[in-house]
């Protein structure tokens, strides 16, 4: 049902069009409404309407403009002006009856209408034609004032004396045109084109107005967008130089965590009251836990991820490869054994004579062994050749040739462009703390050593300790701590080697990348771009290294290596020098790493031949001819009573270093090599971080050759002390000892511990070698040893190395008279021995090196190198 149009505030009634008619024309009072046409005024009104009170209006919707029209266009009859009269007479009639203001409603609508003030604009007999009842129009229902109709929808239009003035202005400018601007053709002339122009001016101007304020708007747009995206790019900018960073953090966080869980997995073995007895092995090898602490070869991994992924970023997925890789590299596990059976010996002294025994002690106990195992990157990847692509393995290789981060290099050595200096604290995580990170390297230097600008700069600031500077560059700032004395001031310029400084003790070096600083530092990796740095991080693997032989065994050969010892082999018995095959393949590790993919010529023999570096198309050629040549070279050292080292250095340097050394009346050691280069190459050096020379304290070369290159050979290889460990070890749980007695001569069992000692010697070659005597009585090895200068008292400083012979006096009167066995190992603490006649068996003891019963060891290497 529509809503009731609304009267007054007490009634209203609802109408509609024809109800409304009826009522109008019952009424006697209509007749004053005679000049409207009712016709007109209802005609189609079948929606229903709402009739203010103090209104004559008709209203109407659609939102369309009601015109007021006033028609004058006929001549009122005498008649009509009569109806007119009356009209105006019944109105005043009307108004009487209602009192002034009133607006009181007595039933009739008529009446109600009537009490209404008249509205002057009735009164100017303005008509209101419908056109379209869809729309409403609100009337005021104020009757002091004039009526004011609100329509919904209105607009200005323009009005007749603007279209007047304008259409004026147009026909004034196309007539002053035409009648001065053309020429008789109706063309314009220069004048007209000069009006045209002018007449242009305000069009023109308004357009570059409009194209000045879009290109304003545009260009302050864009400087916010250019601001916003700088903003934005502030919290994920990176450079090659942070990438690098972040990525050595990480790994070097790597270890710490790693070095902390197996220290930390040690103690609460100990500790476990159900653990008799704890072990702690580094590859296989009897180690300290509390001296152990490994350092991975980060910059081989940032090598690594470069040549791979293009970029030093350590996305997610990366982080995960580089973390998988490192847990294989570098692991560890726990063994753990119930009731196990063990056998100890121990000294009995007889409380009557005074007489000391070996007795062996039986016990079941429970054991927990943590074995660890550590390899580098590099044999990581050749024991798996899928893990790079060949062209991965074309970027990873030749890099590894070149200094540490060699492009990246532009500062010099704070403490001196013309020293070395070792790292002894590392950037990011140390040691076993993986929650401290350190933004800092350590150079190790002592208190008072002058500091130097490692480039040009300027002064950012200076406090009690510490200068922080800005690069020539602007990319990044240098920081120098841990200073005592200062020599610079905050905005002075510097230039490299200017003294700034001099050092407390050590020196803290820091760098940041001044691009980043809005949110935040963002710290760099400093020994990436400091020149003259040698690395000295705490590291150890809790052992003593086995390697630095020239027979020994290889350690931790990888596929690329071993896969060559067939054709090895073949060689070494053609050319008479069997025996020497991990030496050679141990110069094929050193050349070329063994891939034969990339270096056909994997021995680089091709100048032994007289042909051109890696002149020779096929690994079986190249074999073939470095074997002839090492064997030439291995021979003719034997022959003039030289070192074999000297055959090996001249396979670097060619044979004319033999002649040399004979012609200087000199034998082989690293000085004579260093010596011989520094002469062929008339003193120049070269930049060279291989990590053999960095433990030397070397971060350069001379030109000529290699002098690193016996070191980096034999690196490769066990000492040669481990042919004797080898075949002791193979001996151990023989009992009775009658295949060394019987070997010895003897017809019948006697005591065999020094009979075993020569029987091993005699396996392993050291008997035709001269390191020791074939004897079956102990004294007599000490007598030996001691008349040769090799034998060192228990007393002594002297730290026992494998190979040794150690000797034993059970009334601790350190005469070595009683017993003797071979030392395989030592980790500082404890000496591990395999022993012959032992309980009359091969055997395998310990003893604490202070142990009163041992009275000293003989030296069998044949030389300090080894």
């Amino acid at each position: 049902m529509s809503k009731p149009y609304k009267f007054s505030k007490r009634s209203s009634v609802e109408l509609d069009g024809n109800k409304m008619r009826r009522y109008l024309m019952a009424s006697k009072d209509n007749r004053n409404l005679n000049r409207m046409s009712n016709d007109n005024l209802f005609k189609g009104a079948e929606n229903r309407f709402k009739i203010n009170a103090k209104s004559h209006y008709t209203l109407a919707k659609n939102n369309k403009i009601i015109r007021t029209t006033q028609k004058k266009s006929k001549i009122l009859t005498t008649k009509q002006k009569q109806n007119s009269k009356e009209a105006q007479a019944q109105k005043l009639l009307l108004l009487k009856r209602t009192k002034k203001g009133s607006s009181a409603y007595n039933g009739n609508p008529v009446g109600k209408m009537g009490g209404v003030k008249k509205n002057e604009s009735a009164e100017k007999k303005n008509l209101f034609f419908l056109k379209g009842l869809k729309k409403s129009i609100s009337v005021s229902k104020d009757s002091g004032k004039k009526s004011i109709v609100k329509i919904k929808g209105s607009k200005k239009t323009p009005t007749k004396t603007n279209k007047k003035k304008a259409f004026m202005r147009s026909n004034f400018q196309k007539m002053l045109i035409d009648k001065i601007g053309r020429n008789k053709d109706g063309d314009l002339n220069i004048i007209g084109m000069i009006l045209t122009l002018v007449l242009l001016v305000p069009v023109i101007a308004t357009m570059l107005v409009v194209t000045v304020i879009t290109a304003v708007v545009i260009t302050i747009l864009s400087v916010i967008l250019a601001i916003l995206a700088f903003i934005a790019t502030l919290f994920t900018f990176k450079t090659e130089d942070t990438e690098l960073a972040q990525s050595y953090y990480y790994i070097a966080q790597f270890d710490a965590q790693k070095n902390k869980d197996i220290h930390d997995r040690y103690k609460s073995l100990v500790e476990d009251k159900k653990n008799d007895k704890v072990y702690f092995y580094v590859n296989n090898i009897k180690a300290d836990p509390d001296k152990f602490m490994y350092s991975s070869d980060i910059e081989t991994y940032l090598y690594y991820i470069n040549a791979k992924y293009e970029s030093y970023y350590l996305s997610w997925k990366v982080h995960d490869h580089v973390k998988d890789i490192h847990d294989q590299v570098f692991d560890y596990q726990v063994i753990k054994e119930k009731d196990k059976k063990v056998k100890e010996t121990i000294i009995v002294t007889d409380s009557e004579t005074g007489e000391t025994t070996e007795k062996v002690v039986e016990k079941k106990i429970n054991t927990a062994t943590i074995k660890v195992k550590t390899k580098t990157i590099n044999q990581f990847i050749d024991e798996n050749p899928k893990l790079m692509t060949e062209e991965e393995k074309d970027r990873f290789i030749p890099i590894q040739e070149l200094e540490r981060f060699e492009s990246k290099i532009f500062l010099s050595n704070p403490l001196g462009e013309d020293k070395v200096s070792s790292v002894i604290g590392k950037y990011g995580y140390r040691d076993r703390d993986p929650d401290n990170f350190h933004y800092y390297i350590v150079l190790e230097a002592s208190s008072g050593t002058p500091v130097y600008a490692a480039g040009d700069g300027q002064v950012d600031s200076v406090s009690k300790n510490e200068i922080k500077t800005f690069n020539s560059k602007g990319e990044m700032k240098v920081y120098y701590d841990n200073l005592s004395k200062i020599y610079v001031k905050e905005g002075e310029y510097f230039n490299r080697g200017d003294r700034i400084g001099t050092t407390k003790g050590n020196l803290e070096i820091a760098m940041y990348d001044r691009r980043t600083s809005f949110v935040g530092r963002k710290t760099l990796y400093p020994a990436a771009y400091i020149d003259g740095l040698t690395f000295k991080y705490k590291s150890s693997l809790g052992h003593k290294s086995p390697s630095g032989g020239v027979q020994g065994n290889l350690i931790n050969p990888g596929y690329f290596i071993t896969r060559w010892r067939p054709l090895v082999e073949k060689a070494t018995e053609k050319y008479g020098i069997s025996g020497y095959e991990n030496l050679i393949l141990s110069v094929i590790w050193t050349e070329t790493g063994g891939i034969a993919e990339l270096y056909p010529d994997i021995m680089q023999s091709s100048e032994s031949l007289g042909l051109p570096p890696n002149g020779i198309a096929t690994p079986e050629k190249s074999i073939d001819a470095g074997v002839s040549y090492l064997a030439k070279l291995i021979k003719r050292t034997q022959e003039k009573q030289l070192n074999i080292r000297a055959a090996i250095q001249s396979y670097n340097y060619g044979e004319g270093y033999i002649d040399w050394l004979l012609e200087h009346e000199l034998d082989y050691d690293f000085e004579t090599a260093k010596y011989f280069s520094r002469e062929k190459s008339n003193g120049k050096v070269v930049n060279y971080a291989n990590e053999i020379a960095t433990s030397m304290g070397y971060t350069w070369r001379y030109s000529y050759g290699n002098m690193f290159y016996v070191p980096k050979v034999t690196s490769y290889m066990m000492k040669d002390d481990e042919r004797l460990i080898k075949i002791a070890e193979g001996e151990i749980g023989n009992k009775g000892g009658e295949k060394y007695w019987r070997w010895f001569g003897f017809d019948s069992q006697v005591s065999w511990c020094a009979v075993f000692v020569s029987w091993v010697s005699d396996q392993a070659g050291y008997l035709d070698e001269g390191r020791l005597p074939k004897s079956a009585s102990t004294l007599e090895m000490v007598q030996w040893f001691k008349g040769i200068k090799k034998y060192q008292p228990a007393t002594s400083s002297y730290t026992p190395k494998i190979g040794d012979l150690i000797f034993f006096d059970w009334d601790g009167g350190k005469t070595g008279k009683d017993h003797v066995g071979i030392v395989e190992y030592f980790d500082g603490n404890t000496i591990q021995t395999i022993e012959g006649n032992s309980e009359n068996e091969v055997k395998r003891n310990t003893y604490a090196v202070d142990s009163v019963v041992i009275s000293g060891y003989g030296i069998t290497r044949m030389d300090e190198n080894e």
